[in-house]
């Protein structure tokens, strides 16, 4: 789904009014993108860079992977990020983060829900997520993205699969978007 250069970013209101822009990440978004995950502190950071990483070397194009920010319209600050890699032809996994104050309002769930229609647009069936203790917020995101998913609730680390596809063989799937009542 590209979009045509000369066609303005898409923006998005979000829950308290805020309007943000949602668009893919682009190289000179690397270091704002460091700071807020810096800021974050948590397991996600060796994922972050597993990402940085294969973007840096996926020039072939062989493997699905995308990655997304979310700006404040006003001053083009990034206080959302959302990053997904293929693990095989079928997987991958998912992280995403924001910025504290944007917390609650619906901005990582539009991200989450940004990278897993990419994801299934690109033919994955399932995106995974580890969460760890503390991982709250993250759990909010993937409940509120809409679509099924399976929780493994072993601790200290859960795993939740978003299933993309609509369906799995041997899982009861609902439809993705669900259809209007």
């Amino acid at each position: 789904m590209a979009r045509s250069p000369d066609e303005p970013e898409p923006i998005v209101t979000l829950r308290d009014g805020r309007a943000v822009i949602v668009r893919e990440l682009t190289p000179g978004d690397e270091a704002e993108v460091a700071r807020l995950v810096g800021a974050s502190a948590d397991a996600r950071l060796s994922f972050y860079e597993r990402s940085a990483q294969q973007r840096g070397a996926e020039a072939s194009g062989e493997t699905p992977s995308a990655a997304f920010v979310a700006l404040i319209s006003a001053d083009q600050r990034i206080v959302g990020y959302a990053t997904y890699l293929a693990v095989d032809e079928q997987d991958g996994e998912l992280a995403g983060v924001v910025d504290p104050a944007f917390a609650g309002i619906g901005l990582g769930t539009l991200l989450v829900r940004r990278a897993a229609e990419h994801a299934r647009l690109t033919g994955l069936e399932t995106l995974h997520v580890d969460l760890h203790p503390g991982s709250e917020d993250t759990a909010a995101m993937i409940r509120d993205s809409g679509f099924p998913s399976h929780w493994d609730l072993a601790y200290p680390v859960a795993r939740v699969e978003l299933l993309l596809g609509r369906t799995r063989p041997g899982w009861s799937t609902p439809e993705y978007p669900p259809a209007e009542e």
